[in-house]
């Protein structure tokens, strides 16, 4: 029994390797994502893991409702930047807040960095 639990306890080390950026992560397939869908999925992963009261709780739910809609806009051709921009609100919010894991708020400062770089390739593609 004892080389079996330390046969798991070494596997497991052995794939904890990686950033912070690589915590709660999907597989290397994710990195295909949008940024909208990327910041879907963290912000319901770390949502899923965190204690936050319900001011917070909020912040996350809209967030993740205002990504929801622009990504449903954004296909029938509509960039709803009030949408996106709402959403960035909401997550500058979340990556401000002392309730969350400081690697959390890495990852939402980075999905929050491409949603910007998104918006403002519209605006680019738009002259």
């Amino acid at each position: 029994m004892r080389p079996t639990i330390l046969a798991v306890i070494g596997l497991a080390m052995m794939t904890m390797t990686g950033s912070a950026r690589d915590y709660g992560r999907a597989p290397a397939r994710y990195e295909r994502w949008s940024p909208v869908n990327r910041s879907i999925h963290d912000l319901q992963a770390i949502y899923s893991r965190a204690r936050v009261d319900r001011h917070e709780s909020d912040h996350f739910r809209r967030a993740i409702n205002d990504l929801a809609e622009f990504q449903r806009k954004a296909a029938r051709g509509d960039f709803d930047t009030r949408r996106l921009d709402r959403a960035i609100w909401n997550m500058s919010h979340l990556a401000d807040a002392r309730q969350l894991h400081p690697r959390d708020r890495a990852i939402l400062r980075d999905n929050m960095y491409e949603l910007q770089n998104l918006r403002a390739s519209a605006y680019r593609g738009r002259r």
